[in-house]
Protein backbone atom coordinates (compact mmCIF):
# COMPACT_ATOMS: atom_id res chain seq x y z
CA UNK A 1 0.00 0.00 0.00
CA UNK A 2 2.95 2.49 0.96
CA UNK A 3 4.41 1.14 -2.27
CA UNK A 4 1.43 2.52 -4.62
CA UNK A 5 1.33 5.30 -2.58
CA UNK A 6 5.01 6.31 -3.01
CA UNK A 7 4.58 5.48 -7.12
CA UNK A 8 1.56 7.86 -7.31
CA UNK A 9 3.70 10.78 -5.50
CA UNK A 10 6.73 10.07 -7.62
CA UNK A 11 4.81 10.07 -11.03
CA UNK A 12 2.78 13.26 -9.60
CA UNK A 13 5.81 15.21 -8.16
CA UNK A 14 7.39 13.79 -12.16
CA UNK A 15 4.16 15.56 -13.78
CA UNK A 16 4.56 18.57 -12.00
CA UNK A 17 8.14 19.07 -12.87
CA UNK A 18 7.78 18.36 -16.46
CA UNK A 19 4.53 20.84 -16.62
CA UNK A 20 6.79 23.44 -15.06
CA UNK A 21 9.27 23.04 -17.82
CA UNK A 22 6.91 22.79 -20.40
CA UNK A 23 5.52 26.19 -18.95
CA UNK A 24 8.99 27.74 -18.60
CA UNK A 25 9.69 26.86 -22.52
CA UNK A 26 6.17 28.60 -23.13
CA UNK A 27 7.46 31.40 -21.73
CA UNK A 28 11.07 31.66 -22.72
CA UNK A 29 9.58 31.56 -26.57
CA UNK A 30 7.19 34.24 -25.91
CA UNK A 31 9.36 36.30 -24.55
CA UNK A 32 12.08 35.75 -27.49
CA UNK A 33 9.15 36.27 -30.01
CA UNK A 34 8.69 39.67 -28.14
CA UNK A 35 11.83 40.69 -28.30
CA UNK A 36 12.45 40.31 -31.78
CA UNK A 37 8.85 41.96 -32.40
CA UNK A 38 10.87 45.03 -30.62
CA UNK A 39 14.13 44.18 -32.26
CA UNK A 40 12.47 44.41 -35.54
CA UNK A 41 10.39 47.51 -34.96
CA UNK A 42 13.29 49.35 -33.66
CA UNK A 43 15.39 48.72 -37.17
CA UNK A 44 12.60 49.63 -38.99
CA UNK A 45 12.41 53.11 -37.17
CA UNK A 46 16.54 53.37 -38.12
CA UNK A 47 16.41 52.28 -41.54
CA UNK A 48 13.30 55.02 -41.93
CA UNK A 49 14.81 57.70 -40.03
CA UNK A 50 17.76 57.25 -42.09
CA UNK A 51 15.93 57.14 -45.41
CA UNK A 52 13.87 60.90 -44.31
CA UNK A 53 17.86 61.80 -43.98
CA UNK A 54 18.74 60.71 -47.01
CA UNK A 55 15.76 62.59 -48.76
CA UNK A 56 16.37 65.73 -47.01
CA UNK A 57 19.95 65.46 -48.09
CA UNK A 58 18.37 65.18 -52.30
CA UNK A 59 16.03 67.63 -51.43
CA UNK A 60 19.02 70.00 -50.16
CA UNK A 61 21.13 69.13 -53.45
CA UNK A 62 18.08 69.64 -56.11
CA UNK A 63 17.78 73.09 -54.50
CA UNK A 64 21.16 73.78 -54.69
CA UNK A 65 21.46 72.32 -58.03
CA UNK A 66 18.26 74.56 -59.26
CA UNK A 67 19.74 77.60 -57.61
CA UNK A 68 22.84 77.24 -59.58
CA UNK A 69 20.64 76.55 -63.01
CA UNK A 70 18.97 80.30 -62.09
CA UNK A 71 22.22 82.20 -61.40
CA UNK A 72 23.47 80.11 -64.62
CA UNK A 73 20.57 81.60 -66.42
CA UNK A 74 20.77 85.00 -64.99
CA UNK A 75 24.20 85.19 -65.90
CA UNK A 76 23.53 83.91 -69.77
CA UNK A 77 20.18 86.02 -70.05
CA UNK A 78 22.50 89.26 -68.62
CA UNK A 79 25.10 88.49 -71.94
CA UNK A 80 22.57 87.95 -74.61
CA UNK A 81 21.14 91.23 -73.66
CA UNK A 82 24.58 92.93 -73.78
CA UNK A 83 25.10 91.51 -77.45
CA UNK A 84 21.90 92.38 -78.00
CA UNK A 85 21.03 95.46 -76.70
CA UNK A 86 24.49 96.58 -75.98
CA UNK A 87 23.30 100.24 -75.02
CA UNK A 88 20.37 99.27 -73.48
CA UNK A 89 18.15 100.35 -75.83
CA UNK A 90 15.54 97.34 -74.53
CA UNK A 91 12.01 97.77 -76.55
CA UNK A 92 9.36 96.55 -73.89
CA UNK A 93 6.50 95.13 -74.24
CA UNK A 94 4.29 93.42 -71.62
CA UNK A 95 7.65 93.45 -69.00
CA UNK A 96 9.82 91.70 -71.86
CA UNK A 97 12.08 93.12 -73.94
CA UNK A 98 11.37 92.16 -77.80
CA UNK A 99 14.93 92.53 -78.84
CA UNK A 100 16.87 89.96 -76.03
CA UNK A 101 13.80 88.93 -74.28
CA UNK A 102 15.14 90.26 -70.57
CA UNK A 103 12.67 90.78 -67.98
CA UNK A 104 11.85 94.21 -67.08
CA UNK A 105 12.43 94.37 -63.14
Amino acid sequence: MKTNVFIIMVALILALAALAVFFWWLYRREYNRRWDEISNAFTAEKEAKSLISDKDKLLDQQDSFIWQLITKQEKMQDRLSDLLCPTSNHVWKDGKCIKCGRSQG
